[in-house]
Order: structure tokens, then sequence, then C-alpha cells
């Protein structure tokens, strides 16, 4: 009797995703949807830097303090006067503020609810070690593992 393989998601079932994922970071960052289909078409912003304001306004969309914000970027508070002062975020900020909300966009489509996806974003998770999945972000790593949880839960293997 043949075993059945498991089971995978398709190209187009992950291209879906990621376009549904694309679409939300439009939403959050306030960026014309219509130029946003991929990672790819952010490089540009992330690259020249966004504008403190974005910052400001991701605050505001996740109900957390700047000082919340910049232990999940990794900022101090005296990089986060002088980031506020030049209404400027550096190349590497950037990148860490667009994975941050690239994690949020990806909550939203996987639970299918801002008020679910922010209060997952804040509850510890067993499968990260007892973490709030928030406080990871600031590494690489802690921002892949939340999103491989993330995936799974989409794809059904998290219970």
């Amino acid at each position: 009797m043949p075993t059945s393989a498991p089971r995978h998601p398709s190209l187009s079932q992950e291209r879906t995703l990621e376009k549904t994922v694309s679409n939300e970071i439009s939403k959050i960052m306030h960026l014309n949807p219509k130029a946003i289909h991929s990672e790819m078409d952010m490089l540009p912003h992330i690259r020249a830097g966004l504008s403190f304001k974005k910052l400001t306004d991701i605050c505001h969309e996740l109900k957390l303090t700047q000082q919340d914000l910049s232990r999940s970027l990794g900022l101090n508070t005296r990089t986060l006067a002088r980031r506020k002062k030049e209404q400027k975020l550096d190349t590497q900020e950037s990148d860490r503020l667009y994975r941050l909300v690239s994690i949020y966009a990806l909550a939203i489509v996987v639970l299918e609810n801002k008020d679910f996806a922010l209060n997952w974003l804040s509850t510890p998770k067993t499968l990260l070690g007892g973490e709030i999945p928030l406080s990871l972000l600031d590494t690489e790593v802690g921002s892949r593992e939340v999103e491989k949880l993330l995936n799974r839960i989409e794809h059904g293997i998290y219970s």
C-alpha cells in the first residue's frame, strides 16, 4: 500500500501567498500596491533608506511605542533620536524595519486578521523557546524562525 507523501504547497500557492503578503506590505507601508509585486521591488526603497515617518507609522500600526519598536529593530535610543532628527533610516535599519513589516504582513495573511496577528506576534510561543516573536526580529536568525513558524501554520503543519 503506497504511503502518501507529505503535502507540499504548489508553486502557484507559494506565488499567491507571496503576492498577498506583498499587497499587505504595500498597505502597511503606504506604498502603491501596483508597484510592489515582490520583495525585489522593495530593494530600491530599502537601499535609499526609509523615512523616519515610515517608522512612526509602523509603530502606530503595530500599537508599539518607539522604544519597543527600536528594541525589535536593534536600535538604541540615541540612534533613534539621531534618525528622528535626520528623518531617515540608514540601509541596515531600513532592512530591519522591512523585515519586521514583512513578518507582520505574513502574520496578517496567515491568521487572516490584524488583531490576531498583533496578538500572535506579542505572545510567547513554545516552538520559539518561549520567546515573544516580536522580540526575535532584531536578528536575521530570529526572524527566519518566526517566518518558518508562520509558514508551518499556513500549511497546516503547526497544531
